[in-house]
Order: structure tokens, then sequence, then C-alpha cells
């Protein structure tokens, strides 16, 4: 195994129409297999298992420092929808 996915999808929020969607949760590849295709055949897999299951969009969050990742969802079709923000306590 070189690479993992995890997914799930889940029912909208009250104060949202009211669809299925997923949620790629986590997404990781083994440093040597990074840039092989390991992580688009991965995405492309869980974009086909969410169209089976009925869902209308797929979910991801990264971290603002992870550039990587968010070039990678960006090749993939994902596209900005929300910024979150966090303090430290």
């Amino acid at each position: 195994m070189v690479g993992l996915l995890v997914g799930y999808t889940t029912a909208s929020s009250p104060t949202r129409l009211p669809v299925t969607y997923a949620v790629l949760r986590s997404l990781y590849v083994l440093i040597g297999h990074r840039r092989c295709g390991v992580a688009v055949a991965l995405i492309d897999e869980f974009v086909r298992w969410a169209t089976e299951k009925g869902c209308v969009e797929i979910h991801v969050d990264s971290y603002a420092a992870n550039v990587g990742a968010q070039a990678l969802y960006e090749r993939n079709g994902f596209s900005i929808q929300s910024v979150s923000r966090a303090r430290r306590l």
C-alpha cells in the first residue's frame, strides 16, 4: 500500500439544501510515491464512489500552510467555498 484516502457521506445541515455530500477526510501518499499519480487515482475513485452514492458535492479541508495539498485539490476540480479560522487558547 502506498496511499490512503478516508472519506464518508453525510446529509447537509438544516441550513442548507437537503442533499447528500461526501467528505474527503484524509489523504496520504508515502513520500517516495508522491507526484506519481497515486493521489489523483485515489481522488478519482472517491469521486466515482461518491457519485454512485448519490452525492452532489465533495468537501475537503486542508491546512493553509499545506500548499501542496491545496494545489492538488485545485488541479482536481475543488474550489474554495469557505474559510475556516482557529484561535489557540
